[in-house]
């Protein structure tokens, strides 16, 4: 399977391309002029395995939520790319990627992905890793806002519930570990915000943190991969940013 993908909804540009069963990357660290990146990396990237955009099944991109510009330049780069060479697309949660890179570099079974969303706020998402080795997505995708704890009591304990149980009785910022021995680890910039301090308002904070994880060329193809199988690709006047907000 021919892929291109790309994610610019954090720090930097990934750029991945799957190539007649080969893989070739790039990733340019930087949070700001994504725009002048990010074309120059795919072409990069199709010149080294002699491919073109006419060469590939479809185009996968991160769809957020994330930085709001980052989110915005990947959208419409992704859309381009398909009404030009007619190619459908695969709009990826920019979250699960994060939290898949993080499952592949570290092979932690449960993950609490949080990224700054600024004004106080933080872009959350849970995740459990899957026999496969794929994470699945507990719960929804949210946006909390840290100050005033709104939208916590009834999402967050019960999303990292390996058994499902709902929890609703959740005053402050609190992820309930799994029953038994399964317990969680974080991922994203959203650990490091200190005002508040997202561990001070947990009743149970995780293991460890990634709190710089970015988004790898690895954990973009296999979720891109998954999606395309299970549910195909959209045209691209379907394909939307998520911006949670």
């Amino acid at each position: 399977m021919n892929i291109l993908a790309f994610d610019t909804a954090y720090s930097g540009c990934t750029v991945a391309l799957q190539f007649n069963q080969r893989i070739a990357s790039r990733f340019e660290d930087t949070t700001s002029q994504q725009t002048h990146y990010i074309l120059p990396l795919i072409e990069e990237l199709l010149a080294e395995v002699g491919a073109s955009i006419a060469d590939l099944d479809f185009i996968a991109y991160g769809r957020g939520p994330g930085r709001f510009t980052g989110v915005r330049i990947a959208n419409a780069l992704a859309q381009g790319l398909a009404y030009a060479h007619h190619k459908p697309l695969i709009p990826i949660s920019s979250l699960a990627v994060l939290a898949q890179s993080a499952a592949i570099k570290h092979g932690w079974p449960c993950i609490v992905t949080a990224v700054d969303a600024r004004m106080g706020q933080i872009y959350l998402a849970c995740f459990e890793v899957n026999h496969t080795g794929m994470v699945e997505l507990r719960g929804q995708e949210e946006v909390y806002n840290l100050k005033e704890n709104q939208k916590l009591h009834d999402q967050l304990g019960s999303t990292m519930l390996a058994n499902r149980q709902v929890v609703k009785n959740f005053t402050d910022l609190s992820i309930t570990s799994a029953v038994g021995t399964t317990s969680f680890w974080g991922v994203g910039d959203g650990w490091l915000i200190k005002d508040p301090n997202l561990v001070s308002l947990m009743t149970s904070p995780p293991i460890e943190i990634a709190a710089n994880m970015t988004t790898s060329p690895e954990g973009l193809l296999l979720l891109a991969e998954r999606q395309w199988r299970q549910e195909g690709g959209v045209a691209a006047h379907q394909a939307f940013p998520n911006y949670l907000r």
